[in-house]
């Protein structure tokens, strides 16, 4: 898609239901970058472990929610 601007997306919940399938379409959509993925029972996981992604977005980790927060406060 020429000229098509990505824009990054960040999921909280993804090793729910609801959350594993938004990471899906996500990671599938041209205009979209999945930037990461967060999700307290399965923190520290590989993506590609407990999700079906393609490409990179196999390759994240998942973060628990305390690491998102603290992340943002340190910047």
């Amino acid at each position: 898609m020429r000229g098509v601007h990505t824009h990054r997306v960040g999921i909280f919940g993804a090793s729910g239901y609801a959350g594993a399938e938004l990471a899906a379409l996500v990671a599938r959509h041209p205009a979209l970058d999945l930037a990461f993925l967060s999700g307290d029972r399965a923190a520290g996981s590989r993506a590609a472990d407990l999700l079906d992604l393609p490409g990179a977005a196999g390759a994240l980790t998942l973060l628990g929610a305390q690491v998102l927060v603290t992340r943002r406060q340190c910047q």
